[in-house]
């Protein structure tokens, strides 16, 4: 099996206790679940480049930590914005134009749709059975170009002894956000309220895939 991450979830997966797009309850369980799941059917987990990139924006400093230890896992598989899928966004964008509108009926700016575009080539190159997004945009471009997208709304919540299993481990590893900590969100994604919040290695894939993740003390930035 093999499925794609977008920038919001793949956000979502390393701060559980962010605010998200969507009022979905129980998102760290509910993604914590997910990638227990995809390990143990030994999938693969796609990260486009555009994708990545938004991320490690976000992990400033500690950016070089992550890549090399995302660049490095047998569980997540980062895939560039190559030829192949050059080729496939000039073409999902050219059946848009012809049907009336490039965007395929997204709404945020221009440039920020060219970069779902390029998500969504990626992951339609690579053939995944899902692609992960909770971003309206990326979800509509998706579904034109038949790409089956699920939000973490989607996803189901572990069983009660898994649901145990993770309730101990957060009262053991809580991250605590600064008081002025906030994500929000617009058609322009994550809007910089010049607001941060510190992360560390206490995320909902923690300790499925802990050999993956560092322990950062910077603070990781809200999305411009």
């Amino acid at each position: 099996m093999r499925v794609a991450f977008d920038f919001v979830i793949l956000g979502a997966c390393h701060h559980p206790g962010a605010s998200y797009p969507k009022p979905v309850d129980r998102i760290p369980e509910r993604l914590k679940n997910l990638v227990e799941t995809l390990e143990g059917a030994s999938a693969e987990i796609i990260l486009p480049t555009p994708a990545l990139s938004e991320f490690l924006v976000l992990a400033a400093n500690e950016a070089p930590a992550y890549l090399k230890h995302l660049s490095d896992s047998s569980v997540f598989k980062i895939e560039l914005f190559d030829l192949k899928a050059a080729i496939e966004a000039a073409a999902l964008q050219r059946r848009a134009i012809d049907a009336g509108s490039k965007k395929a009926r997204a709404t945020g700016p221009w440039q920020k749709v060219k970069v779902d575009w390029q998500i969504v080539a990626i992951a339609k190159v690579h053939d995944v059975d899902e692609l992960y997004s909770d971003d309206d945009d990326v979800r509509r471009l998706a579904s034109s170009a038949s790409v089956r997208v699920k939000g973490v709304k989607d996803l189901p919540l572990p069983s009660a002894t898994q649901a145990s299993l993770f309730s101990k481990y957060a009262q053991l590893r809580t991250i605590a956000p600064t008081s002025d900590s906030v994500l929000q969100h617009s058609e322009t994604r994550w809007v910089d309220r010049r607001k941060s919040f510190p992360l560390d290695g206490t995320s909902a894939i923690t300790p499925v895939v802990t050999r993956l993740l560092v322990q950062p003390k910077a603070a990781f930035l809200s999305r411009a």
